[in-house]
């Protein structure tokens, strides 16, 4: 549990300390100082007429600022052996930076390191190098590191080095007692570059260049910041680390595997993962995401808002692992952001996390389900399972009064070369066919296919069509006789209803409804492109009414639809009148 802050006082005052500590580190993380901001305007000008990318530019500025430091006594310099990039520079670069930084405090000289390792490497990386202080901070107050542990702390992706600077920044303001940190990295010069002249606690770092799921560390808190979608790849028969069941296969591209390595068994352990959304609901890792929930590990987990990265709109997620929990916190800080307040200011390439109500409303959430409820949950995607869930009347499983399955695997793609302009017999529905209400025929692709293997995919009346790839689920009625063959192609799900018992449009009502949304956002997978399993979708339940009250809501329904039409229609026609006025009062 998070408990950083005084259980005696008051939740009102927690969050208003939360809040108040919250804005002060933005105002820090973006401000700086004057003097520094204006330097690295400055310096920045200039630097466009050297001839090096961008990343040579800040390496051989880091040494020339480390050696002015080192001969003014202002740091030791003792990680630094060597300079790899000095004796290769322009003079005339060596001597603009010595220039540059001579009037500056040590202060300020660090302020204008750090704007321009943020600089460099957020436009090289993207996401690597925009989480260091916002994703730094918020990890650090979920460990829970204080004063009064002795912790090791391991960081097995430092990337650039910025998310360093933000972690050395935060043990200070925190006066948190760190032992050791260990991290990993590909270019170690850099980090001991940055740790000379920003590790002024003297904490003990330890960096290697290796892959660290291979490695052997004593640590007993992790932050673990891996690229979102982490791909690891085994032919190992070789059990996981955590359960002598489950093969190191299972965990073949999936972030899961980081987990594996991370949990270990002090007392005190805590680690913060961050994953993307398929780790909450992948089918391969399934049993292994049990397994972790049934023995105790997974204390919560937290949905970020989309756009934490400049680099992509996708909602990533953070695991709190610990040890000995008998309850899951689900999170959704989806919309926990704090807002520009500037009504004229740049789109926002990424949002500011209100860090203070997160870790607040993970300490208080009220989202806290049992290990055996966490364990039968097919995703576990907070938003998803925080969706208040209705009572239907005679919930009935879909399977049980029709038949679901998925349509042919077929995309537009693969029926290039046989389209033809007019009929043929054949015809594909896509799911630009479906709209709100109805589906359209007045648009049918026509295809030319002489063989009959597709003609099970083939619509029928009363078949109810939904789609299971797309930005929204539509859902459609087969509601007509054909004199073709509709082939519905990949990315819908077929529903043929026993008409004996179950109306189609009836269904269709159904999954409209807000009930029915809200059970089909039980099963969905993902949040921007969302993903329908024709399995899950056949056992979920419905509410099974008197089939003459089922033929009533079809029949309203239908009606009401009806009318819908003509308005369109009569409002197009409005729309035509009022375009051609001109036209009309000039040829009187």
């Amino acid at each position: 549990m998070y408990t950083g802050y005084n259980n005696n006082e008051s939740k009102l005052l927690s969050l208003l300390k939360l809040k108040i500590l919250n804005k002060y580190e933005i105002i820090k993380a973006r401000g700086g100082n004057i003097v520094a901001d204006n330097k690295f305007n400055e310096m920045n000008s200039i630097l466009a007429n050297f001839n090096y990318n961008g990343e040579t530019k800040l390496l051989t500025m880091i040494e020339v600022i480390h050696t002015y430091l080192k001969e003014n006594q202002s740091i030791e310099g003792s990680r630094v052996k060597k300079y790899l990039f000095i004796k290769d520079t322009d003079e005339g670069l060596e001597n603009f930076i010595k220039n540059l930084v001579v009037d500056l405090s040590f202060n300020e000289i660090k302020t204008l390191l750090k704007k321009a390792i943020e600089n460099t490497f957020v436009s090289s990386y993207g996401e690597k190098g925009l989480f260091s202080y916002q994703l730094s901070n918020l990890g650090i107050n979920l460990l829970t590191l204080n004063i009064t542990n002795d912790n090791s702390l391991f960081i097995p992706y430092t990337y650039s080095g910025d998310s360093i600077i933000s972690l050395l920044e935060l043990i200070k303001l925190r006066n948190i007692n760190i032992s050791s940190v260990i991290c990993y990295s590909h270019d170690i010069h850099l980090l001991n570059l940055i740790l000379d002249i920003f590790n002024v606690q003297n904490i003990n770092f330890v960096i290697k260049d290796e892959d660290f799921l291979s490695s052997n560390e004593s640590y007993n808190k992790a932050l673990v910041y891996s690229p979102l979608g982490y791909k690891y790849r085994t032919n190992s028969d070789e059990q996981t680390l955590m359960f002598n069941d489950i093969s190191k296969k299972a965990l073949n591209n999936s972030e899961w595997a980081v987990v594996d390595k991370i949990i270990n068994e002090k007392d005190d352990f805590r680690a913060i993962v961050l994953v993307s959304g398929k780790a909450l609901w992948e089918k391969q890792t399934e049993i292994y995401r049990k397994k972790i929930i049934e023995n105790g590990y997974l204390e919560g987990i937290i949905e970020l808002p989309n756009k934490t990265f400049a680099s992509t709109s996708v909602n990533p997620y953070l695991l709190v692992l610990s040890k000995n929990n008998k309850k899951v916190k689900l999170l959704d800080a989806s919309k926990m952001t704090i807002k520009n307040s500037s009504r004229f200011s740049e789109r926002e390439r990424f949002v500011t996390l209100d860090i203070g109500t997160i870790l607040y409303s993970y300490e208080n959430c009220n989202n806290i389900k049992s290990i055996e409820e966490v364990s039968n949950l097919n995703n576990l995607t907070p938003s998803i399972n925080n969706i208040v869930k209705y009572e239907i009347k005679n919930p009935t499983p879909l399977n049980t009064v029709a038949e679901v399955f998925i349509g042919c695997q077929y995309t537009l793609k693969n029926f290039q070369g046989m389209i033809e302009d007019k009929k043929t017999g054949y015809s594909i529905l896509t799911s630009s066919d479906i709209t709100d209400y109805y589906i359209s025929t007045s648009d049918l692709i026509h295809i030319r296919y002489d063989d009959n293997k597709l003609d099970k995919y083939a619509i029928k009346y009363g078949d109810v069509i939904v789609t299971s790839k797309s930005s929204k689920v539509k859902v459609g009625v087969v509601d007509f006789e054909t004199n073709e063959k509709i082939i519905v192609t990949g990315g819908m799900i077929i529903v043929r209803p026993n008409l004996n018992i179950l109306d189609p449009i009836y269904l269709k009502v159904f999954f409209d409804s807000e009930q029915g949304q809200t059970a089909l956002k039980s099963i969905q997978k993902g949040i921007h492109i969302v993903s329908l399993n024709s399995s899950d979708l056949a056992n979920i339940n419905i509410p099974l009414i008197d089939k003459e009250k089922q033929e009533k809501i079809a029949k309203k329904f239908n009606r009401r639809v009806a009318a819908y039409i003509a308005y369109q229609n009569e409002i197009k026609e409005l729309e035509n009148y009022i375009k051609n006025i001109y036209l009309e009062e000039m040829s009187d």
